[in-house]
């Protein structure tokens, strides 16, 4: 993995370039493996390696560096709930690959945060009718992006950042909630304007 300067931290920290760690984990893991970013002068980006191993399909990351005062710094604003997002196509490692989860799973949006549009990735265990929303820190609902029936299997749905009347929301935190045979499901997303 290759991310290029300049990397827009949350807080302005002395840095030195040996302190940078990038935290990664596939939509499937619920926690972050890390790995030391070094600075490569030559191209003037940093460089880490991640095992790719264990990692097939979408891998959410977010890179964190600490000044010698131990003050934090992250990129993409937000993080860890803020992460930026990569596809990973490893033919290698699908007789290892995990079993599609057995029950309705929300998986991530990326990229997150986001400006213009964000994909919301989401995985049918069977036929099923289910109802997908977008909601306000206040649990009113902002915009509702589906109400149908999904065969089984591996889906996305796209939101723009507009509402139900087609308006533009405003930058802040929202929740997509996703709903379906007595199950309820949602994940954070974060709009930057």
């Amino acid at each position: 993995m290759v991310i290029a300067p300049p990397l827009p931290l949350t807080d302005s920290v002395k840095l030195d370039t040996s302190s940078f760690t990038v935290y990664y984990r596939s939509a499937y893991e619920q926690r972050y493996s890390a790995a030391p970013m070094r600075f490569v002068d030559s191209t003037q980006s940093f460089v880490a390696a991640i095992p790719g191993d264990k990692l097939s399909g979408m891998v959410h990351y977010y890179a964190e560096a600490r000044d010698k005062a131990g003050k934090r710094g992250a990129w993409p604003r937000g993080a860890p709930l803020a992460v930026d997002s990569f596809f990973v196509k490893y033919p290698a490692v699908v007789a290892r690959e995990e079993m599609p989860p057995a029950s309705l799973k929300l998986l991530q949006n990326y990229p997150n945060p986001f400006n213009a549009s964000t994909t919301i990735p989401f995985y049918a265990a069977r036929n099923q009718y289910l109802k997908i929303s977008i909601y306000d820190l206040g649990g009113r609902r902002v915009k509702e992006l589906a109400a149908k029936t999904f065969v089984s299997g591996s889906h996305s749905i796209v939101w723009n950042g507009k509402d139900d009347t087609g308006k533009d929301v405003s930058t802040g935190l929202y929740y997509c909630r996703v709903d379906g045979d007595g199950q309820s499901q949602a994940i954070k997303l974060l709009l930057l304007k």
